[in-house]
């Protein structure tokens, strides 16, 4: 019974995780809409999409100050700041942070920027660029394999539903 129960919560949180168009507002449709448009001449539109979803739900969410990360991609905002060569200080990681919540242009580029460097780093290995792109370097961790395995997840339900993209 144990196991049952253990077993429903999984399910629950799994199921919490997955993307699911009807069940979007009007803002976060449209903002998946435009990730995708930005992400599709990279062939990264699903995979942008279903990070945002993954990591602020569509911009529902739009900094983790636990990271910190900003904006509807998430971007680390030290590492924003060193593909960029600027100092890290505490006004520039406020200045910038700011920057990438409100132009998601400018974060959604970046987004592409650190996936296209992971992907080149990892020899084209699409895993490898999406787990990095949560865990940097360590894509041998087990949060990386959840991370990848939830937006894998989502990429297909985004690919079956590219009509509402494009």
């Amino acid at each position: 019974m144990r196991l049952a129960k253990l077993f429903s919560v999984l399910f629950t949180f799994v199921q919490a995780q997955e993307l699911v168009w009807d069940k979007l507002v009007e803002s976060q449709k449209q903002v998946a809409r435009e990730v995708y448009k930005l992400g599709k001449p990279y062939n990264l539109g699903a995979t942008l999409v279903s990070i945002a979803w993954q990591e602020s739900r569509l911009g529902n969410y739009p900094i983790n100050l636990q990271d910190p990360s900003c904006g509807v991609m998430h971007i680390n905002i030290t590492t924003y700041l060193s593909l960029h060569k600027l100092k890290d200080t505490p006004y520039n990681r406020n200045w910038y942070c700011s920057n990438l919540i409100n132009d998601t242009n400018l974060n959604v580029a970046t987004a592409i920027e650190v996936l296209l460097w992971f992907k080149a780093y990892h020899k084209g290995s699409y895993n490898k660029m999406v787990k990095s792109y949560n865990a940097g370097f360590n894509t041998h961790l087990e949060q990386a394999d959840k991370y990848y395995k939830q937006v894998y997840h989502n990429v297909k339900i985004i690919e079956n539903i590219k009509g509402e993209l494009e």
